[in-house]
C-alpha cells in the first residue's frame, strides 16, 4: 500500500513539475515579448498568468489533500487489521489487557469485564450531585462506555 501511495506521488509530482515548467515558459515568453503588446494586453496578459499560477497552486493543494487521505485512509486500514489480530490474539491466550510499548503507552486491548467506566460514571454523578445539589443525576454518556480506567 505505501508503494502504491509513493508511486502515486511520484505520478504527481511528474505531472505537477511539467505543468509548473509549462507554466514558467508561458511566463518566460510573456517576458520577453510583453514589450511589444500595448499595455491593455500586456495587463489583460499579466492577469491571465496570475490566475494560470493561482490554478496551479489550488492543483498542487489538491494533490497534496488527495495523498494526505490516501495515506491516512491507508494508516487506518492498517490500524483496524492490527486492532482486529491483537483482539484475536488475546482471546487465543486468555489475555485481558495488551499494551503498546511506546511512549505514552496506549492500549490495545482490553477484555470489557475490566471496564468500570459505568460505575466512574455512577460515582462522578453522585459526586457532582452531593457538591452542586443537583438531586438527579445525569445519564452516563453512551460514547464513554469504551473507555477502560486501569
Amino acid at each position: 500500500m505505501s508503494e502504491e501511495i509513493t508511486a502515486k506521488g511520484q505520478r504527481f509530482d511528474t505531472d505537477l513539475q511539467s505543468r509548473a515548467k509549462g507554466f514558467e515558459q508561458e511566463v518566460a515568453t510573456f517576458q520577453q515579448t510583453g514589450g511589444n503588446m500595448t499595455p491593455n494586453q500586456a495587463r489583460a496578459k499579466q492577469d491571465e498568468l496570475v490566475q494560470k499560477e493561482q490554478n496551479l497552486m489550488t492543483y498542487r493543494n489538491n494533490l497534496m489533500q488527495e495523498l494526505s487521505a490516501d495515506e491516512a485512509k491507508m494508516m487506518n486500514d492498517i490500524y483496524e487489521q492490527v486492532q482486529s489480530y491483537i483482539k484475536e490474539y488475546a482471546v487465543e491466550n486468555g489475555i485481558d489487557i495488551i499494551l503498546s510499548y511506546t511512549r505514552g503507552g496506549a492500549m490495545w486491548y482490553a477484555n470489557e469485564a475490566i471496564d468500570v467506566t459505568a460505575s466512574v460514571v455512577e460515582g462522578l454523578n453522585k459526586k457532582y450531585a452531593s457538591n452542586s445539589g443537583v438531586t438527579t443525576p445525569a445519564a452516563a454518556d453512551s460514547t464513554a462506555k469504551k473507555i477502560i480506567v486501569s
